[in-house]
């Protein structure tokens, strides 16, 4: 049986282990191959008898290879052994904390608060709004985040000058429609769509959802932000 091992190196032992050990692992030797006998392999690699039955008796307690008494020394079959160990070893820890950036906690969302407040909102809504409505968004919700604004944050103005985004890069592509910005590109024309407030030339502007108070306007200690729906 020729087996053509290259046992390079000084050390004869240790290449033939190798050798034997590389071919079973690549799959050369498959599971269940019988091979040589001791002084056979020997004779064709030209080693004694003593180097190979010990790099057999190396390669058998690291589980390459199996020994059957008066049958012979057989290649093992590690599948069994490595799905075991896999199966074994304990999941990857994870940090306690998650300090990346545009990671928010999902673990604290409110999952009742929401749940309740989206049947709720199913049970009552028009058929319309399950349909393409104001590009500026709901009415109802419109609403709902003036009196939000006014209350927390200081900042008095209509519904109508409220724009409902889906997210920053819609956003951005309101404010800044020329720009270099994603929302720029063709995939993202149906942002220029939308209306943008326009200041009422019969009475003093009101300031916009994203800034600060003016100065005499009623505010809480909290800076207003920014406002968008979570999803």
């Amino acid at each position: 049986m020729d087996l053509h091992l290259d046992l390079a190196g000084s050390r004869i032992r240790e290449a033939l282990e190798r050798a034997l050990r590389d071919a079973a692992r690549t799959g050369r030797l498959a599971p269940g191959l019988q091979l040589p006998a001791s002084r056979a392999l020997a004779a064709d690699l030209g080693v004694s008898r003593n180097t190979v039955a010990e790099a057999y008796g190396q390669l058998i307690a690291e589980g390459w290879l199996t020994a059957r008494p008066g049958a012979g020394t057989y290649v093992a079959d590690r599948s069994a052994a490595v799905a075991a160990a896999t199966a074994a070893a304990p999941p990857a820890s994870r940090p306690p904390y998650d300090l990346r950036a545009g990671s928010p906690d999902t673990a604290a969302f409110p999952r009742p608060a929401w749940l309740a407040a989206t049947r709720r909102a199913l049970a009552t809504a028009p058929a319309e709004a399950l349909g393409y409505t104001d590009p500026q968004g709901r009415p109802e919700l419109r609403q709902a985040l003036a009196g939000y604004l006014a209350r927390a944050r200081g900042v008095q103005l209509t519904p109508d000058r409220l724009v409902i985004c889906s997210g920053f890069t819609q956003g951005l592509g309101q404010h800044a429609p020329g720009s270099r910005s994603p929302a720029s590109r063709p995939a993202f024309t149906c942002c220029s769509n939308y209306p943008t407030a326009t200041p009422n030339p019969t009475s003093s502007p009101a300031p916009p959802a994203t800034a600060w108070p003016s100065k005499g306007s009623p505010r809480t200690s909290e800076p207003p932000a920014p406002i968008r729906p979570p999803w």
